[in-house]
């Protein structure tokens, strides 16, 4: 019988989950959100006037998108906010802001670019809303660039429009949203815990599906050893722990399912399982295990004298 068995029924484990706390990140979220976009805003729009080639258009959106969603996660972390939702909410903020500061800064360069008299600053644009909603709606009705050879107005522009819009505003949202969630805080140190990927492995055979991923049980795992094959699949332990206080500290399993391309490596994440005096002797097994040797296998020679 296996040690699984002998230690009797298994409560699924508890994910872990911030406080809610919002930290320093109250104020200085939504300040980034706001002021952030009015310095990358105008960048994005030399960019997206002077840059010609349609992929490398969408790439600047996507970028200006990810931009402003690495910059509100960067501050909320440095801010200690511990709550997913409000680092998302302004993320969105921030994607929101930025299209309209990339508006204000499309129609000062594109008006130069073209050589109109007297074109209205980037300041101009951006302190008078109702006249830059009549300059777009304007040069929506003539278009100001060409796709396979015509020029794009009247609904397709808008079409263009929306959909980058949506970009920016969806990745900067989603990527603050998504980085916040993954990190780990704890509340007796106040501070991040540091993560420790692929501290420990433990073998699977071929097919094996991997209950462990929703329940977080490590009983099984931990009676098993390294995989000794390169390609053969296996189970991954992530941890994230305090290194002040070593209290405060969560584990992810990971399937992987290893391959000659690393590119075709498939993975397969938990959520984020805390540490606890029940499993906390299943981890340490598994961490002794990571670099010794299978079962079974001859000791090394002792080196020479």
């Amino acid at each position: 019988m296996s040690a699984a068995a002998d230690a009797g029924p298994f409560l699924p484990a508890e994910h872990y989950r911030h406080s809610g706390r919002l930290g320093a990140g109250a104020f200085l979220l939504p300040l980034t959100a706001v002021l952030a976009p009015l310095a990358l805003g105008y960048v994005y729009a030399y960019m997206n006037v002077y840059v010609t080639a349609d992929k490398l258009r969408a790439l600047a959106a996507m970028a200006y998108g990810a931009a402003l969603g690495l910059l509100v996660f960067w501050v909320s972390k440095k801010g200690k906010c511990r709550n997913n939702l409000f680092v998302g909410s302004m993320g969105l903020l921030a994607g929101l802001a930025g299209v309209y500061a990339a508006w204000a800064g499309f129609i000062p360069v594109l008006f130069s670019k073209v050589n109109v008299p007297s074109p209205p600053s980037y300041l101009d644009c951006l302190s008078s809303p109702a006249a830059l909603w009549d300059t777009v709606c304007e040069i929506a009705n003539v278009g100001w660039f060409t796709y396979s050879k015509r020029t794009v107005k009247d609904l397709e522009l808008w079409f263009f429009w929306a959909c980058e819009a949506a970009t920016i505003v969806l990745i900067a949202a989603a990527l603050a949203y998504w980085l916040a969630r993954d990190l780990v805080f704890c509340e007796r140190c106040l501070r991040w815990c540091e993560e420790q990927a692929d501290a420990a492995r433990a073998s699977l055979p071929p097919g094996q599906e991997l209950p462990e991923l929703k329940t977080g049980d490590l009983r099984e795992l931990a009676e098993r050893h390294p995989p000794t094959e390169p390609l053969a699949p296996y189970a991954r332990i992530d941890l994230n722990m305090c290194r002040q206080c070593n209290n405060t500290g969560t584990y992810k399993i990971v399937l992987v399912e290893p391959a000659a391309d690393k590119k075709k490596e498939k993975l397969k994440a938990s959520r984020p399982f805390l540490m606890t005096p029940a499993n906390a002797p299943l981890l340490g097994k598994l961490l002794a295990r990571k670099n010794a040797p299978p079962a079974g296998s001859s000791p090394p020679p002792p080196a020479a004298t």
